[in-house]
């Protein structure tokens, strides 16, 4: 019951900082006018990996859900996302515990919901920046 109150736990805590500003131009810095190209290139693969996590989840796939949210994670991270590398990254650490897979696959589930929320919310973050960018 321990383990499961503590996990719980970190899925329910969000990150405290949903975007980060200083990040997001740091990308931007070194990609200059390759930024819009990256961003939807980014938001397309995001949805693809959001994709392969829910299809991880389907088929109980541990390591499907794995591999999606591990390179979410940081893809996310370089952008300035940190609440959807947050959720990602939870997602990821349920992966990497040794867990009754029901179990594992009922928090995955929970995590996913708070991603997807993370994912639209930084996705109308990041269109408003590369504008205020370009």
């Amino acid at each position: 019951m321990g383990a499961e109150k503590e996990i719980s736990n970190t899925i329910a805590s969000s990150a405290d900082k949903s975007f980060d500003e200083d990040i997001f131009y740091q990308t931007s810095s070194l990609l200059k006018d390759e930024l819009a190209i990256a961003i939807d290139e980014y938001l397309e693969d995001a949805v693809s990996y959001i994709r392969g996590i829910e299809q991880g989840i389907s088929d109980e796939n541990i390591s499907i859900i794995a591999r999606n949210s591990h390179t979410l994670k940081s893809n996310s991270k370089n952008f300035g996302l940190m609440a959807v590398s947050h959720a990602a990254s939870n997602i990821n650490n349920l992966c990497e515990q040794t867990l009754e897979k029901k179990y594992l696959l009922k928090h995955a589930q929970k995590g996913l919901s708070d991603l997807k929320q993370s994912f639209s919310e930084g996705e109308i973050w990041l269109k408003k920046l590369l504008k205020k960018a370009t």
